[in-house]
């Protein structure tokens, strides 16, 4: 459980506070400049590290995740994905 806090502190949030879809240019510089990014790598090398590369299990509500710490995983997800994955957002309406 306190990985999951720890990951949700300094990886998904100020993750989300930058825009996930759509970046906020006032928040990325804010980011920027206080260099948010550091403890979120440091935290993600560290679980790496500890967890040997394989994924992460975090709880949150709900449900179960799995947080892919190897660049392998990442692959292997993609891969598997039933369509090409793509980081654009589509739209339902025509």
């Amino acid at each position: 459980m306190a990985e999951t806090l720890r990951v949700a502190v300094q990886v998904a949030l100020p993750t989300l506070a930058r825009g996930v879809i759509k970046r906020r240019p006032a928040a990325m510089a804010v980011a920027g400049k206080l260099q948010f990014d550091r403890p979120a790598v440091r935290l993600l090398r560290h679980l790496r590290d500890r967890h040997y590369g394989r994924p992460l299990r975090l709880r949150v509500p709900g449900r179960t995740v799995e947080l892919a710490l190897s660049g392998a995983d990442v692959k292997r997800v993609l891969a598997g994905a039933p369509t090409p994955f793509s980081p654009q957002w589509r739209s339902g309406r025509r």
